[in-house]
């Protein structure tokens, strides 16, 4: 049997081997659609969905104004989900379809990119790791802005490497344009702009250019970046090595795997276990460096620069407040220039050792990525245990026990607009949101109190759902305000995450 022209930057039959190029690419789409339309309506939503769909279903005015006040992020993102569902129509599979399709545009964006700055095999190759990255796959299926700004990091690469290569001027308005594109869609990557820039640093004209132009086309939302909240930050976790490594596994192979982190949830290894699970990927991640410093400056520069100046940044600055200051799901417009890096360290390793046997190269190869990633995004697609935050189930059953004269309590609010999305049968409805500017049990008691005299006129049942984060024991206190009343609790369910409380009045009561 003949064997398959190899994928290289460059050959001695260059048509067919862009048309094995191609042909790969296609395998590669094809099986990332799959993976992010297979669970596009079932997986159950969260909180974070459902304040988009809350924005995304108000008046464009209304979400330029109120936006500030409510939400740590820019604009960009709720406009175009609301623009995609009155066009589209309002449901979870189109708000879901916009981002499995900005998804699958990032694996395709992932590949042109690497075809460019380095190769056609280490474009091909990233993007299979984008297209099985467990934490892509999660995003492709969520409804949040980070799709998009993974779409808007790689193309903001590309106009920085178009600009630094022609030197026009046109070129680095457009590179402007992308980091306004980027700013109004998450604050987050200014991490990338960070990165690229230290790689642009010395282009005097031609960065300022951009940088006006961005500056002016941001000028209509700069006076309300000062308004957003940053006393979120404060109430997360305090820094650690374990959350550092979560991070860098996030990256690499993407958690799911003996207990590692996932999107919503961090895991329970050591740093050591850990350190061997990411060391393989490391290490390759090394190799691509290596080689791609000398053949590709360009592309190292910049791929490099935006990943690891992006990941110091993080790290520095939770150091720095004492808490992380990202969650790993909020940079996972990060992860295609790993997987950039990745690919290098691949494609470099097989064409080192690809003469002493090509196909057990290849095949090892396989056998090492499906090894990590298959169990990881079949974890991520079906088994409960890495399964978060299960509303669906927790809205069900309230729903088959609910009666007429019963009352929901939220705490915190945000939970209220998922269970509406499930169950929303009216009559007395509470959201409680913790104060960031009182996170403590001290500062939410009276708080708390006061929330609940609603349900001084309440006769039939209370449930109480409890979704964190709010501060230690604080739940302690709203089941005490509610006791007051003459309820007494009777039980309590645990639906990964979302608990549920049932109150009922004492007798006699």
């Amino acid at each position: 049997m003949r064997s398959l022209p190899e994928l290289r930057a460059t050959f001695a039959h260059p048509s067919t081997t862009r048309a094995v190029e191609l042909s790969a690419l296609v395998l590669v789409l094809l099986f990332g659609a799959a993976l992010r339309l297979e669970l596009l309506t079932e997986r159950t939503l969260w909180h974070d969905e459902a304040f988009s769909l809350a924005v995304a279903r108000k008046p464009a005015g209304y979400i330029l104004r109120h936006l500030p006040a409510a939400d740590p992020h820019p604009p960009g993102y709720y406009l175009l989900l609301r623009g995609v569902l009155l066009t589209f129509g309002d449901s979870l599979a189109v708000a879901r379809g916009l981002s499995a399709v900005l998804g699958l545009l990032a694996v395709w964006l992932t590949w042109a990119l690497g075809r460019r700055l380095f190769d056609a095999a280490t474009g091909v190759a990233a993007a299979a790791l984008v297209a099985l990255h467990p934490f892509q796959i999660f995003a492709s299926n969520e409804i949040r802005m980070y799709p998009l700004a993974t779409c808007l990091a790689l193309l903001s690469t590309w106009a920085a490497w178009r600009a630094l290569k022609n030197g026009r001027l046109r070129d680095w308005a457009a590179y402007g344009v992308s980091l306004a594109a980027m700013a109004y869609v998450s604050y987050y990557t200014v991490v990338v702009a960070l990165g690229q820039w230290a790689v642009l640093r010395r282009q005097g004209r031609g960065l300022a250019v951009a940088l006006a132009v961005a500056a002016l086309a941001y000028v209509p939302w700069l006076p309300n970046v000062p308004r957003e909240s940053p006393g979120i930050v404060f109430v997360r976790e305090r820094i650690g090595l374990r959350h550092a490594l979560e991070l860098f596994a996030t990256q690499t192979y993407g958690g799911y795997l003996f207990g590692t982190t996932t999107y919503l949830s961090g895991g329970g290894l050591d740093p050591l276990q850990h350190s061997v699970l990411l060391v393989p990927f490391l290490l390759v991640m090394a190799v691509g460096l290596a080689a791609t410093r000398n053949t590709k400056p360009q592309g190292h520069a910049l791929v490099s620069g935006v990943w690891l100046s992006g990941m110091a940044v993080v790290v520095l600055a939770s150091l720095a407040v004492g808490h992380l200051a990202a969650y790993p799901h909020h940079l996972v417009f990060l992860q295609p220039f790993a997987g950039l890096l990745i690919g290098a360290g691949i494609v470099r390793l097989k064409e080192a050792v690809e003469r002493a046997s090509k196909t057990l190269v290849i095949g090892a190869a396989g056998v090492v990525a499906l090894s990590f990633l298959g169990p990881a995004v079949t974890n991520l697609q079906g088994n409960p245990e890495y399964q978060v935050f299960r509303y669906d189930r927790a809205a069900a059953y309230v729903r088959s026990l609910y009666r007429a004269g019963d009352a929901l309590v939220f705490y915190q609010g945000g939970a209220q607009r998922v269970f509406r999305e499930y169950f929303d049968r009216g009559g007395v409805q509470i959201g409680i949101d913790p104060e960031f500017t009182r996170w403590s049990r001290e500062g939410m008691r009276p708080i708390l109190q006061r929330a609940v005299e609603p349900l001084g006129e309440v006769r039939g049942r209370v449930w109480l759902v409890l979704v964190g984060p709010y501060p230690e024991n604080s739940p302690l206190d709203l089941i005490e305000a509610i006791e007051r009343f003459g309820f007494r609790r009777v039980t309590r369910q645990n639906f990964s995450g979302v608990e549920v409380v049932v109150l009922t009045r004492r007798a006699g009561r």
